[in-house]
């Protein structure tokens, strides 16, 4: 801020008050020239009161006279709010990405209060807990005294954790009252595998179970009213991303029921 004053007749200093308080500021005219002028940085945003005082010499019979201005400095600009866009892939992978701000240096990424270090300049990704809400504060900041921080803020939620089927096609398998179950174990031959009932919900020769976890291998069973043992299909090692078993041929003794593997969508 620069305050300056014409010349002022016989006055020998100039003695400045800014905002009650003197500022050491006086030269008399027996010097080269007189201050008419005063420079100073001052906080932005607040309001100055000033004061220039002309006091004659001392052997004039003039009174001193004076002058008040005020002025209330500009504040601070603010940088512009990042923008902040949230992509969430395979049901809990988040990526929150922001633009580029005009003049910011460095962002400051909370999630949920509490500090991270973004991917990249403009990124950050997690993959997060299942139904879970995330939000996300980014921050653009600068060492220009002529601009304050801006913020913005984001949230996402991800998606119930997916829940993976076992399917069986046993339209080449049917019989009246039949009960379907898929037997699984941790041995091809195991006298006490667990099993787990399928149910045809949809009532088109599909029947479907939640997918049994932690276990090697996997065969399918049909057991009706009248049989004193049910029918199977061979022991085969649990499929790596398929998920649908197709009968083609049923058989005709306990465990030679035949088909292939497929995917359900």
């Amino acid at each position: 801020m620069t305050i300056s004053w014409n010349d002022v007749e016989l006055a020998e200093s100039y003695p400045l008050v800014i905002n009650d308080e003197g500022v050491d500021l006086t030269a008399t005219r027996g010097e080269t020239a007189a201050v008419n002028e005063y420079k100073f940085v001052g906080e932005y945003n607040p309001k100055y009161t000033i004061k220039v005082i002309a006091p004659p010499a001392a052997d004039t019979d003039y009174r001193a006279s004076e002058a008040i201005y005020e002025i209330t400095t500009e504040a601070q600009e603010a940088l512009a709010t990042p923008t902040i866009t949230a992509t969430l892939e395979n049901h809990n992978e988040v990526t929150f990405t922001w633009e580029a701000v005009e003049k910011a240096e460095s962002y400051i990424v909370t999630l949920d209060g509490e500090e991270v270090t973004p991917t990249t300049n403009f990124e950050y990704s997690f993959v997060g807990d299942y139904e879970t809400t995330y939000v996300i504060k980014v921050v653009a900041t600068t060492t220009d005294e002529d601009y304050i921080a801006s913020e913005a803020t984001a949230e996402i939620t991800t998606e119930a954790e997916p829940v993976e089927y076992i399917y069986l096609d046993a339209t080449e398998w049917k019989a009246d009252d039949a009960r379907y179950e898929v037997i699984v174990s941790n041995s091809r031959i195991d006298w006490n595998p667990d099993s787990f009932e399928m149910t045809d919900s949809n009532n088109d020769g599909i029947y479907e179970v939640v997918k049994p976890e932690g276990y090697t291998y996997i065969k399918f069973s049909r057991t009706t009213p009248s049989q004193y043992i049910g029918e199977y299909t061979e022991t085969m090692e649990f499929p790596d991303g398929e998920n649908l078993f197709i009968i083609t041929d049923g058989g005709d003794w306990w465990n030679d029921a035949e088909g292939y593997w497929s995917t359900m969508e």
